[in-house]
C-alpha cells in the first residue's frame, strides 16, 4: 500500500511540472518497476518535458533513449555506447 501510494505521488508531481520527478519517474516507466510496466514511450515523454524545461539530465534521458531507440530501429551501435 505505501509503494502504491508513494508511486502515485512521484506520477502526480512529474506530472504538476517537478523536473527531477519527471527524469525519476520518467527511469520508472523507462526500465519497469514492481508496480509499474515498462513503458519506453511514456518514458520517453516524461523526459522531453523535464529537457524542454532546461533539465540537464532529462536532456541526456531524451537522448539516450532516442538513442537506443535507433539502434533497435537500425541495429546499428556505437562503440562508445554507455548503459543507463
Amino acid at each position: 500500500p505505501n509503494e502504491i501510494s508513494a508511486l502515485s505521488w512521484f506520477r502526480r508531481a512529474a506530472a504538476a511540472g517537478h523536473n527531477d520527478a519527471q527524469c525519476a519517474f520518467g527511469l520508472l516507466l523507462y526500465h519497469g518497476h514492481r508496480k509499474i510496466s515498462m513503458d519506453k514511450a511514456t518514458a520517453a515523454s516524461y523526459f522531453r518535458l523535464a529537457a524542454e524545461s532546461g533539465h540537464s539530465y532529462g536532456r541526456w534521458l531524451l537522448g539516450r533513449s532516442l538513442y537506443e531507440k535507433a539502434v533497435l530501429m537500425t541495429g546499428v551501435e556505437s562503440k562508445q555506447s554507455d548503459e543507463f
